[in-house]
């Protein structure tokens, strides 16, 4: 295992260490800040703002922590569900009345 650099979209000189190719992909490893863990860059969601253009929180770290914000604020995340729901009502129902012919049974 070497470590190489990333080429293209910002990530010119930022050093990852190489894992596996696969094809002309190549995977890396990325440090997770909130596990602890070196984990593959397939691992991290895409941010524009960082330096190399993934979030500093893996998925799984990402989902946990989505998970407890929505369960500690429950009223906040419901009233903008609901405030989303009344604006964007016709185009919601358009797309459940799809859903349902689609996969009718």
């Amino acid at each position: 295992m070497g470590t190489r650099s990333l080429q293209g979209a910002g990530r010119e000189g930022k050093d990852y260490d190489f894992i596996a190719d696969c094809g002309e992909d190549a995977l890396y490893l990325k440090y997770c800040w909130s596990c602890n863990e070196d984990l593959p860059l397939c691992k991290f969601g895409g941010d524009s703002c960082k330096y190399d253009g993934m979030r500093g929180i893996c998925r799984d770290c990402k989902s946990e922590y989505d998970k407890k914000y929505r369960l500690k604020n429950k009223n906040k995340t419901s009233e903008r569900h609901k405030k989303y729901y009344l604006k964007n009502r016709d185009k919601r129902l358009a797309q459940m009345k799809e859903c349902r012919l689609k996969n009718k049974h």
